[in-house]
């Protein structure tokens, strides 16, 4: 999708911490928050942007628009994760859980609040 929209428009991506390079510490929204900030800058300036996010990308670009709207002039969700994952993640994988599951919990749970 990237490639054939580049094709009209200027398509800039980018990987949260933790897909490459290590977050200096426990990512939240408001970090993630910062950190696409920071990427707005570099890329776009003070020009409004189309936001695009996919999957948990998408619950970050979904919490982000509504508090930066001089920012963003379009919001596109692809499979994104929904806010009321959190919710359902703890019925399923109770606090008590250990192992993958509990870290994947505990990981969604800090990014998502």
């Amino acid at each position: 999708m990237q490639k054939a929209l580049s094709a009209n428009n200027r398509v800039c991506s980018y990987d949260r911490l933790g897909e490459g390079d290590a977050p200096a510490g426990p990512q939240t929204i408001d970090s993630t928050g910062k950190v696409l900030t920071a990427v707005l800058d570099r890329v776009a300036g003070h020009r409004p942007v189309v936001l695009v996010g996919h999957s948990l990308g998408g619950l970050i670009a979904a919490r982000y628009a509504p508090e930066h709207q001089d920012r963003i002039k379009g919001l596109v969700l692809l499979d994104a994760t929904p806010s009321a994952m959190a919710a359902g993640l703890t019925r399923v994988v109770p606090p008590s859980a250990t192992g993958p599951g509990a870290e994947a919990r505990d990981q969604y749970l800090a990014v998502s609040h």
